[in-house]
């Protein structure tokens, strides 16, 4: 498989310097990039899509970015940070340097506790420190644990996070950046459990941390 060829591409455009959630949600609704997380990779085994989205903007110093998922079937049981947030219903984007093998997870639940690391692979993973924690503003739609919850109509729960381009190696953006990354939308402990991404993953079983079908973004 020629991953080169599959590779998706993103412009990420400037936003203005926002506080609080409602006002970053609104210069990303009218100034962000949105995009689908809609690749299906593993259909015959994990078929479902619950519609899930993205919507992504940067002022030089922080990247924003806001998940929206409409689903009948949620999770929210991780309630400590650096837990297995990917069991429940979860948001994550991977992202690194061209031409660097470390790339970072950030991974989060809709309860905005988040999993977050450093590596070159799957194994050895160097965790985020609690400083490092308390750089990504988080703000989500569930305000209490849950655990799995079935309902008859959709419902629609997001998360708006705010990364410190510092802890990728950034400083202050001031020209086109390019980095290489992945966004996904997963649960792995619910009922029936999905494993979505942005950009096309070609494995036999589900896998996101695979760099080599990463696709680019473009920091404005």
């Amino acid at each position: 498989m020629n991953a080169m060829k599959y590779k998706k591409s993103l412009i990420i455009p400037i936003i203005n310097n926002c506080t609080g959630a409602d006002a970053i949600a609104k210069e990303l609704f009218q100034k962000g990039v949105h995009t689908l997380i809609d690749t299906v990779n593993w259909g015959s085994e994990y078929p479902l899509k619950p519609l899930s989205t993205a919507a992504l903007g940067h002022d030089g110093l922080k990247l924003y970015i806001l998940f929206t998922i409409n689903a009948t079937e949620t999770r929210a049981m991780v309630t400590d940070d650096l837990g297995p947030v990917a069991d429940d219903t979860c948001f994550e984007i991977f992202v690194k340097h061209p031409g660097n093998p470390r790339y970072w997870n950030f991974e989060f639940n809709t309860l905005g506790k988040a999993n977050i690391s450093s590596r070159i692979e799957r194994k050895n993973a160097t965790r985020f420190t609690p400083s490092e924690l308390a750089m990504i503003e988080r703000y989500g739609s569930t305000t209490a644990p849950h655990s799995t919850t079935i309902t008859n109509n959709k419902e629609c729960h997001w998360l708006l996070v705010s990364i410190d381009l510092s802890l990728i190696g950034l400083d202050r953006i001031t020209h086109p950046t390019l980095l290489e990354g992945n966004i996904y939308s997963c649960a792995s402990a619910i009922n029936n459990p999905y494993y979505l991404s942005w950009s096309p993953i070609y494995t036999e079983k589900p896998d996101f941390h695979r760099p080599e079908f990463f696709g680019y973004m473009i920091l404005e």
